[in-house]
């Protein structure tokens, strides 16, 4: 994912917890700057967290793979 792409899917998500917080409170009470912002940032730190376990399992996965082939190959990683 290139950063821009990033950018665009944070302010996506940020967008989208705006709204949402928007839709829950109705036109009851304003949602205030700091209650948007935190709710904006919750949005993109849960972005990033499934992103890094995913990357965390691809990791995983790889290095069971490079151990299978060189164990077929007879040439153990230290």
């Amino acid at each position: 994912m290139t950063d821009d792409e990033f950018e665009k899917r944070m302010v996506s998500a940020i967008e989208r917890a705006l709204q949402k917080a928007g839709s829950d409170n109705g036109s009851d009470k304003p949602v205030s700057l700091q209650e948007a912002f935190d709710q904006g940032f919750e949005a993109m730190k849960g972005y990033i967290d499934r992103s890094f376990d995913e990357i965390q399992k691809e990791l995983s996965h790889l290095a069971e793979r490079i151990a299978a082939v060189e164990e077929k190959a007879g040439d153990p990683a230290p």
